[in-house]
C-alpha cells in the first residue's frame, strides 16, 4: 500500500500546510495580526469542521486510489480470463479433432465396404445403417463437446469475476481502514492542540 501512503502523507501535508492553526511558523509570530481567543465552543466547531474537511480530503484520495486500483484489477482477470479460455478452447479442439478421427476411420471403413465388396441387399442395408449411425455419433460428439466447451467457459468467466470481486473487496476495506486510522490519529492531534491551546 505504498502508493496510499503517499497519497495520504500528500494530503496530510496538504492539509497541515493549510491549516496554521496547528502548525504555526517558528519564529512568525510577531508579523501575525492580533486577534482574541476563540471562545471554548468556537475551538470545538472549528476543530470539527477541520476534520470533517480532512476526512473529505482523504476518503476522495481512497475513492480515486480504489476506482484506479480496482481497474487494474479487472484488467488482469480479465486477461487471465482470456489466457485459461484460449487453453481450454485448444484443449476441446485437441479432444474433438481426436475423437472424429476415430469415427471418420470407422466410417471409412465402411464406405470401402460398401464400395468394393460384394455384400447382399440385407448385408447392403446393414452397413448403410451403420454408415448412418456414425455420423450421428460424429455430429453428437461435436454438439457434446461444444457444450462441455461452453459451460466450462462459463465457469472460468464467474471464478475470474468473482476473484476480481473479493481484490477489490480486500483493497476497499485496507483502505477504509488505512483512512479511518489516519483520522483517528488526526483526532488526536487536534484534541491535543485544542487541550494545549494552541489550537
Amino acid at each position: 500500500m505504498r502508493r496510499l501512503t503517499l497519497i495520504i502523507c500528500f494530503t496530510l501535508a496538504l492539509s497541515l500546510c493549510t491549516s496554521s492553526s496547528l502548525t504555526p511558523a517558528p519564529g512568525g509570530r510577531a508579523a501575525e495580526p492580533v486577534s482574541l481567543p476563540k471562545r471554548p465552543g468556537e475551538r470545538e466547531a472549528g476543530q470539527e469542521a477541520d476534520l470533517a474537511a480532512y476526512a473529505a480530503e482523504l476518503w476522495q484520495a481512497a475513492d480515486e486510489l480504489l476506482a484506479e486500483q480496482a481497474g487494474q484489477i479487472r484488467r488482469e482477470e480479465a486477461q487471465k480470463l482470456h489466457n485459461d479460455l484460449a487453453a481450454l478452447q485448444k484443449e476441446f479442439q485437441t479432444k474433438a479433432e481426436q475423437r472424429q478421427r476415430e469415427l471418420a476411420g470407422e466410417v471409412l471403413g465402411v464406405q470401402l465396404e460398401l464400395f468394393f465388396v460384394s455384400l447382399s441387399p440385407e448385408e447392403e442395408e446393414s452397413k448403410l445403417a451403420q454408415l448412418a449411425a456414425l455420423q450421428e455419433e460424429l455430429q453428437a460428439v461435436q454438439e457434446e463437446l461444444e457444450g462441455e466447451y461452453q459451460a466450462r467457459a462459463a465457469e472460468l468467466q464467474a471464478e475470474h469475476e468473482e476473484l476480481a470481486r473479493r481484490r477489490i473487496a480486500a483493497l476497499e476495506a485496507q483502505l477504509a481502514g488505512s483512512v479511518q486510522e489516519e483520522l483517528e490519529s488526526y483526532t488526536r492531534r487536534l484534541s491535543r492542540a485544542l487541550a494545549n491551546g494552541s489550537y
